[in-house]
């Protein structure tokens, strides 16, 4: 069997692994005059290592974290929420300038249609479906053959 001595010192180097120390940034912080050990030297800020078990955990008393109390708020936060509530009512210049970047600019990309000369947008089909969605092999046809009927209405 083993040792007292020989044991090997699997768990800790384990929950090393499964569970990394945070950066100093995440870490919990003490309330001020509150130390995690009866040692003040050991309370220094930059010896981090000592006031800490094998885990990475904070030894010592629980950090005591800021309470909202019911009945009231802290006063910086009445001045903050004071600072966002609207003063004075916006004037109709004010909204007016707001507003004139939204205006619906003129439509400059239209140009009239090549089958029927109606005004249409750039590559968009015009009103005219029947006639304008042919394709323009067939409309040319159709044209010749509408315009071989009229001369041979006019012949006559």
């Amino acid at each position: 069997m083993w040792s007292a001595s020989a044991v090997p010192r699997w768990p800790s180097a384990l929950r090393r692994l499964a569970m990394p120390r945070l950066p100093a940034l995440l870490r919990p912080r003490l309330a001020p005059g509150s130390s995690p050990s009866p040692n003040p030297a050991s309370s220094n800020p930059t010896k981090l290592g000592s006031s800490l078990d094998a885990a990475g955990a904070v030894a010592g008393p629980a950090p005591t974290w800021p309470v909202a109390v019911p009945g009231g708020a802290p006063a910086a936060w009445l001045e903050w929420l004071w600072m966002a509530v609207p003063k004075h009512r916006t004037s109709h210049s004010k909204k007016r300038l707001r507003s004139r970047n939204k205006v619906p600019k003129d439509v400059e990309n239209w140009e009239l249609c090549v089958k029927c000369n109606k005004p249409k947008l750039r590559h968009r089909l015009c009103s005219d479906i029947e006639l304008c969605a042919m394709r323009t092999k067939d409309w040319l046809s159709m044209q010749a053959k509408a315009k071989a009927g009229e001369d041979a209405k006019v012949k006559v």
